[in-house]
């Protein structure tokens, strides 16, 4: 999380924030958010900016007030959970010449294990992108499993999730065989106390982070 700099215009600001999500003040707290528009113009002093984050609370500021109510900023992205579709993603920020200073769809690759075949099952999950609510939310704040004990992933998998984030770099599926995807890439498929390599290197990366297997 960042803050804005003392001297910006409102060019700047909308370079910073516009289309994206950040961080700003939700009563006592802070939530994602957004601008509901940009004013037009450098010089208006005058012009209020309105801002409704993800919780519904809007809010309008004078260009003076935004400094200590909105805060650019980029989650860690990474594998997430969405709890509402019962489905990991994973997030891959794209380094590009032109960037923004908060989190935004422009620069955001979304990967989704198994899409088609967990569609064809499941209709809540639905057209998945980085702008939608239910990824900013669990990309601004991840959940994930006590995988230590897998007991909790085992729970999640007999409620009905197609797949979970165990960690921002890790994902397994609820499939036979259990397929592991490290950095939103398959990897390979867990076979009890062993992988079953597809991605050597990034099997080599499992076994260092589980080795004794993930047994599901």
């Amino acid at each position: 999380m960042i803050r804005l700099e003392e001297g910006m215009r409102t060019s700047d600001v909308s370079q910073w924030l516009n289309r994206g999500w950040f961080l700003a003040s939700d009563g006592p707290n802070l939530s994602p958010a957004q601008m509901a528009y940009f004013p037009d113009e450098d010089s208006d002093d005058e012009m209020m900016w309105p801002v409704e984050t993800i919780t519904g609370f809007r809010r309008e500021y004078d260009f003076e007030a935004l400094p200590d109510n909105v805060f650019p900023h980029w989650p860690e992205c990474g594998s997430i959970n969405i709890k509402e579709r019962m489905v990991a993603v994973h997030l891959e920020r794209l380094q590009m010449k032109q960037w923004r200073r908060t989190y935004n769809s422009r620069q955001i690759r979304l990967r989704v294990p198994r899409l088609w075949e967990f569609q064809s099952k499941d209709k809540r999950i639905g057209q998945l992108t980085p702008d939608n609510v239910d990824v900013v939310r669990s990309a601004f704040d991840p959940e994930y499993p006590d995988y230590g004990k897998w007991a909790g992933v085992k729970a999640m998998f007999n409620e009905g999730w197609h797949s979970v984030a165990l960690s921002p770099q890790v994902i397994i599926t609820n499939t036979e065989p259990r397929l592991v995807y490290y950095g939103g890439l398959l990897a390979a498929k867990a076979l009890g106390a062993v992988f079953d390599p597809i991605d050597v290197r990034a099997t080599a990366m499992l076994n260092k982070l589980y080795p004794g297997g993930l047994n599901l």
